[in-house]
């Protein structure tokens, strides 16, 4: 009765409406009733067994990245022994940073994120003893004191967009809704999946601790169809606790995961174009982000390694538990690529990206490194024939196409008028298209521009 009553509904005109829909009865399996999105193989058979381990950084040469180009935040100098967690930057500006293990640092350099966007980096020595600060008792912030917590350790939204979870929480003074995206759409990518097996009992003690802080009037995690024992196992965490919780099973449709899909799946409300969760009353925060956060708020620590997922044409395929600051290099040397002809992707393939640098580092928003053994040659661009598969498969409600097209002409007007900002950046447009036109690239590095 209750499915029926969902799907008739319209997008939220009223408190009075919202109020209806949620009492009726909270537990419910959301139906696909957004716009847009794709079927994808979701090839994650090769990590979906495979449990988390933790990747021990022995005497690695680290280099933490610190989000920041500002060389006045760095509270380390070279030759400095330090411990684990021990903060390597502070800043106003951006989250802070942390040892992940103790070492000595070597120096500090100018490098770049996975996104090409130029920062940091601490080149930490591990030194093999992992020793760290000493203990002490965390003292649970208050509400008006969670923002700046958040901020001193060094949280960040997990789930790739690395926006700063203690701006989001200041953005709200009333919480309607605490969402939780444990969805993971994106092929490949386990990391979240096994989080959520393993660690259920540990994600929902930290969100009830969060929920006792900000007070959240309904609670709410979002898991895509395709992971039933991510579900049994949160439903059973949170059959234990004594915070109302509600598990929502999500269709397994890309990108399901992304933010204005998700709301629009466990709230019924439709994000417009330029509108923020916050204006609703709505906070958003991945899987991964709260158990960040749990570990934060529970024993006082602060963000230092994140789960990855390592997958491909690979000999050892894995979820990793991984210091932040560890090179590429060093995880392919754990995983063993089976081609020595090797390209690495690093994120999703739908938004991440390739990455020849070696070099490169794990940051807190990389949860997937996928390896391919042939070098993969990208397809002729044929002209558009306006088959409007784009636009049937854009989540925000875009026309790609026209989009593209402003785009290419640089008529400042019309980029305007087709909402690139709305852009989620998912790919699903990309997916689709026949005739192989980059639309979301194009439309990627047009909005960096």
């Amino acid at each position: 009765m209750f499915a029926k009553v969902f799907r008739a509904l319209k997008p939220f005109s009223s408190p009075q409406q919202l109020e209806f829909l949620t009492q009726a009865n909270p537990h419910w399996h959301a139906e696909k009733n957004w716009r847009g999105g794709i079927k994808l193989p979701g090839n994650k058979q090769l990590t979906r067994n495979k449990a988390i381990t933790r990747l021990r950084p022995g005497q690695a040469l680290l280099r933490i990245p610190l989000g920041t180009q500002d060389p006045s935040t760095v509270q380390v100098h070279i030759g400095q022994r330090v411990l684990k967690q021990q903060s390597l930057s502070r800043s106003d500006q951006v989250p802070w940073c942390h040892a992940p293990t103790s070492g000595h640092i070597v120096r500090v350099i100018n490098g770049q994120n996975a996104n090409g966007i130029p920062q940091l980096l601490v080149e930490l020595q591990a030194d093999g003893l992992d020793i760290g600060l000493p203990e002490s008792t965390p003292q649970r912030p208050s509400r008006e004191q969670l923002p700046q917590f958040l901020h001193e350790m060094g949280i960040v939204g997990m789930g790739g967009a690395g926006f700063s979870a203690g701006k989001k929480v200041s953005l709200l003074d009333d919480v309607r809704f605490l969402l939780i995206n444990g969805v993971e759409c994106e092929p490949y990518i386990t990391a979240d999946d096994r989080l959520m097996r393993e660690r259920a009992m540990e994600i929902v003690r930290g969100l009830t601790q969060l929920a006792q802080i900000i007070q959240p009037r309904y609670i709410r995690i979002g898991i895509e169809s395709n992971k039933p024992k991510a579900i049994q196992a949160m439903q059973l965490a949170c059959q234990a606790a004594s915070t109302a919780i509600d598990v929502v099973t999500v269709p397994t449709v890309y990108p399901a995961g992304s933010q204005q899909s998700l709301i629009k799946s466990l709230t019924n409300i439709q994000m417009q174009a330029g509108q923020h969760p916050n204006q609703h009353g709505i906070l958003v925060l991945n899987v991964a982000t709260l158990y960040a956060i749990g570990q934060a708020l529970l024993y006082g620590q602060p963000l230092t390694h994140r789960v990855v997922t390592l997958t491909g044409d690979i000999q050892r395929p894995c979820n990793l538990e991984v210091p932040l600051g560890t090179t590429l290099s060093q995880l392919l040397h754990k995983v063993k690529p089976r081609n020595p002809q090797y390209r690495v992707w690093q994120g999703g393939p739908m938004m991440g990206s390739w990455q020849d640098d070696l070099s490169s580092v794990i940051g807190k928003t990389n949860s997937c490194i996928v390896i391919h053994s042939q070098a993969i040659t990208p397809q002729a661009e044929l002209p558009c024939i306006r088959c409007a598969r784009c636009v049937d498969a854009c989540p925000a409600q875009l026309q790609p196409v026209e989009l593209y097209r402003a785009i290419q002409q640089q008529d400042q007007q019309r980029i305007q008028q087709h909402r690139l900002g709305a852009c989620i950046e998912c790919g699903a447009c990309s997916s689709v298209c026949p005739s192989h036109i980059p639309l979301r690239d194009t439309f990627r590095q047009q909005k960096r521009r």
